[in-house]
């Protein structure tokens, strides 16, 4: 049982032993930890202040509470390889990660401001709007918005469901090899419906990419806008396929 020493509350003393339990191995990654209930008889705390210790465990990416499921501490971070051939579910495999990705929803939309320059459209042209989550292993790990044109991909609006993967949608209407034009990442806050998808605090910053595909005679066919869970996720830029097609070239 905890006693408050030297000013420190008892619900910091909570989290740094947590902490410490976390990073010598008992609780490895992925573990599930004790319920609340048990977590609080053992340290002789209310569930309030087992709470907050577990909120800030949270809050510092060591722990990810599950609604409905528990509390688990979180596993190591993927490195997601961004290059002119990025595939969501080819990169997950090749860490060992199983991939899954669930359509929210299906809109039709207008092509505006950002977006409308990123696939070479004029402003107002139709849209097929998606928005979706993906997964690792069942843990939410980006929420975010694509837009296609109608023009492109007719009978999307109807068809999206389908298809589990952008690569197959793609598939399906004869686009086989596309490509990553352009990739923009920056950080921000989450808005609330981002951090409910993601089932992470609203303090805690996500990554946000924009990027664009093209087809292979270089036509803008996709643009998507994308939270990525920031403790869950590091980007590694691969530049080997840029290096192969400039072989010879000087500087």
């Amino acid at each position: 049982m905890l006693t408050r020493k030297n000013g420190i509350a008892l619900w910091q003393q909570i989290a740094q032993q947590v902490a410490a339990e976390i990073a010598s191995g008992r609780y490895p990654p992925g573990a599930r930890l004790p319920t609340e209930g048990a977590l609080a008889k053992t340290f002789g705390v209310s569930r309030n202040t087992l709470r907050r210790a577990m909120a800030k465990l949270e809050e510092d990416g060591l722990l990810r509470v599950g609604q409905g499921q528990g509390t688990f501490v979180c596993k190591d971070v993927i490195d997601y390889r961004i290059s002119r051939k990025t595939r969501f579910s080819e990169n997950l495999l090749r860490e060992g990660r199983e991939p899954a990705t669930e359509v929210l929803t299906v809109d039709e939309g207008r092509a505006e401001g950002v977006v409308a320059e990123c696939l070479a459209l004029t402003t107002g042209t139709p849209l097929v709007v998606v928005q979706a989550t993906s997964s690792a292993d069942d843990v939410v790990l980006t929420v975010g918005t694509a837009y296609y044109p109608c023009a492109l991909f007719p009978d999307l609006l109807s068809r999206r469901l389908e298809y589990p993967s952008q690569t197959k949608l793609l598939a399906a209407y004869g686009i086989y090899q596309y490509r990553r034009l352009t990739t923009w990442i920056t950080t921000r806050p989450p808005s609330d419906q981002e951090a409910r998808a993601l089932r992470i605090p609203r303090s805690r910053w996500v990554l946000f990419t924009r990027k664009v595909d093209t087809d292979p005679d270089g036509r803008p066919i996709c643009c998507s806008e994308t939270c990525w869970a920031s403790d869950r996720v590091q980007f590694v830029i691969d530049h080997r396929d840029y290096a192969a097609s400039h072989e010879g070239e000087r500087d």
